[in-house]
């Protein structure tokens, strides 16, 4: 063994320190020769081992695909063909409803949008209601053999069957955008699914008809009722407005008017009184020059005539409770008495009409004087009143103005609502439905 390994290690040595020339032939570590080699073994790629499986197994490989195929086939094939319809319904705001007040127009289009959806939610409701879907399934004979396994589950497929679906399609002015939505049907027969997709557009179409119709009538009782109220609000701010302007006309700004329009008066009424009392000191003069020539210097009629004429003097200066005037009166009427009482037609003397004209003109300044006395102490009195109310003319014309405020705005809602009202009885609803 030792001897082996010793030759071992000396052949190895060997062969490293004497190479041996290249013959093409390999050697191996121990010094003999390896067989030739003839060439490297070529890989194959993936397509050419799948084409070669596919060769030595198509038959296996189709009948696996067929049986596969076969089911899936089958059922396709059993399937009926299935057809829809689909109807699109176009629904016009309508304008009665700008009924109390105007609103904004972000106001109006929300208004409108939210009672489009409520009224399409309601009429959808009813239309797939059990009652509809089940009418609509007698009267065009609609699954037979699934209605008479089941009426409900027949029901509840065509209740599937239908599509309901809202979408907005474009704007139309200050009451929002024209709202559209379509109605879909899908069956088996084309013809059907036609009829009955036009019966669910007309159905609503006639549905909202009638829902419209009570809106514009219920719209118009209560354009009615509200035009009612702003009458009666009307009427009693303009009896609010009269009252106060009548307990209150001498605290009104338009006192300064008033006072000047009053002052004026009461100088011309001034003025006439001085010129009647200058006529009546005329006739009185006249008057007593007449009775003492009739009379004499020193009768009793001449002496009753100069009192008289004193009396009247006193009278322009004074009034009756002047104490002069007081003794005056008192021998007039002594005399009087003495006399037998007035003589006032003046018929002894030849100057009998004269007398009588010029007392007749006297007793009619009298009235006139004392007539035109009573209105001076009457516009003074109102004077007096509108005086007093300058302190309260500030707080009189605010609430005057708070009244004036109030009439016009109910004056104008008033018209306002006429107005619509008229607009209303004119035109028809501009709500329409198109299908």
């Amino acid at each position: 063994m030792t001897r082996d390994g010793k030759a071992f290690r000396a052949n190895m040595t060997h062969e490293r320190s004497s190479p041996q020339p290249d013959d093409g032939r390999a050697t191996s570590p121990l010094g003999s020769t390896a067989p030739p080699m003839y060439g490297r073994v070529p890989t194959r790629s993936g397509f050419d081992l799948a084409r070669d499986m596919w060769s030595r197994r198509k038959w296996l490989a189709t009948l696996v695909l067929v049986g596969l195929l076969a089911p899936v086939l089958t059922m396709a094939g059993s399937v009926p063909d299935l057809y829809q319809s689909t109807a699109t319904v176009l629904v016009e705001p309508q304008q009665v409803a700008e009924a109390v007040v105007r609103p904004s127009e972000a106001a109006v289009r929300s208004f409108w949008t939210n009672e489009l959806e409520t009224r399409l939610y309601t009429i959808s409701q009813e239309m797939l209601s059990r009652a509809r879907l089940e009418e609509l399934i007698t009267r065009f004979r609609l699954y037979p053999e699934l209605r008479r396994r089941a009426p409900e589950a027949a029901i509840e497929r065509m209740r599937k069957d239908i599509k309901l679906q809202p979408r907005e399609v474009g704007q139309t002015g200050v009451w929002g955008a024209t709202i559209a939505f379509t109605l879909s049907y899908r069956g088996t027969d084309p013809a059907t699914v036609s009829e009955v997709t036009n019966a669910l557009a007309s159905s609503y179409v006639e549905k909202n008809l009638r829902v419209r119709g009570r809106q514009a009538t219920s719209t118009a009782q209560f354009l009615q009722a509200q035009l009612e109220a702003a009458t009666a609000k009307l009427d009693e701010q303009e009896r609010k407005l009269q009252e106060f302007k009548q307990r209150h006309g001498s605290e009104l700004p338009e006192r300064f008017a008033i006072l000047e329009r009053l002052s004026t008066l009461v100088r011309q009424n001034a003025e006439s009184q001085l010129g009647a009392m200058e006529r009546r000191a005329t006739l009185a003069k006249q008057l007593g020059d007449l009775e003492i020539s009739t009379g004499g210097p020193d009768t009793p009629a001449a002496r009753l005539a100069r009192l008289k004429t004193e009396l009247i003097e006193l009278r322009q200066r004074f009034t009756d409770r002047y104490p002069e005037v007081m003794r005056v009166k008192a021998e007039i009427a002594a005399l009087e008495r003495s006399l037998g009482g007035p003589d006032p037609d003046g018929s002894t003397g030849p100057s009998g009409p004269t007398l009588r004209r010029l007392k007749q003109m006297l007793s009619d300044l009298d009235t006139q004087t004392k007539a035109l006395k009573a209105e001076e102490q009457r516009l003074r009195r109102e004077i007096e009143t509108y005086q007093r109310g300058i302190e309260k003319a500030p707080e009189r014309e605010q609430q005057l103005q708070a009244l004036t405020r109030q009439y016009d705005a109910a004056k104008e809602l008033h018209a306002s609502l006429a107005r619509r009202r008229t607009r209303r009885d004119r035109t028809a609803s501009c709500s329409c439905c198109t299908v």
